[in-house]
């Protein structure tokens, strides 16, 4: 099921399904909740799943500062709001540096955490792993425009267009 909550001034969009305990699941950046294909149906199985969309992506509208930090305090006001309650954290790609900011900035709200491929080095983000230079992919462009409310002609989602994380 698919809902919106507004988050700090933010039209935020999530889906919503199964039962049990909470699991707050984030997608990797420059997609939307899509990307969790046939896995969401399994974990909806044993859990009560959110699908949070962040900000610049899938449903929810491009407003205000696009940055780790940002996104993470968009997740605990998520997880405050709609969730309830202390969670289960699963994060991929950017939503894994995004749940692992969560995480540590909000233990009390994180039952169990889950990081898969996030970029991460003890001495903070790599710059090179990434290379800011390189433009999305197509299809990436193409998945964006099917959904968002901002529209395939908006630039700032680009790559090049997205401020350096700090």
């Amino acid at each position: 099921m698919e809902h919106h909550v507004e988050l700090g001034g933010l039209r935020t969009w999530y889906g919503e399904q199964g039962a049990g305990d909470p699991l707050v699941a984030l997608h990797p950046g420059l997609v939307d909740a899509r990307a969790f294909g046939a896995n969401l149906a399994v974990w909806s199985a044993r859990f009560h799943t959110f699908t949070p969309e962040r900000r610049g992506h899938g449903h929810t509208p491009d407003v205000g500062p696009l940055t780790f930090e940002q996104m993470a305090a968009d997740t605990v006001g998520f997880i405050e709001t709609v969730v309830g309650r202390p969670t289960r954290l699963l994060g991929v790609s950017d939503g894994a540096i995004v749940a692992l900011l969560t995480a540590v900035r909000r233990p009390d709200l994180v039952t169990r955490l889950v990081a898969i491929a996030g970029l991460a080095h003890h001495q903070g983000w790599l710059p090179e792993a990434i290379d800011p230079a390189n433009e999305a992919p197509a299809f990436m462009h193409q998945a964006y425009g099917e959904v968002s409310p901002d529209g395939i002609e908006h630039t700032r989602w680009c790559w090049p267009r997205w401020p350096r994380p700090t």
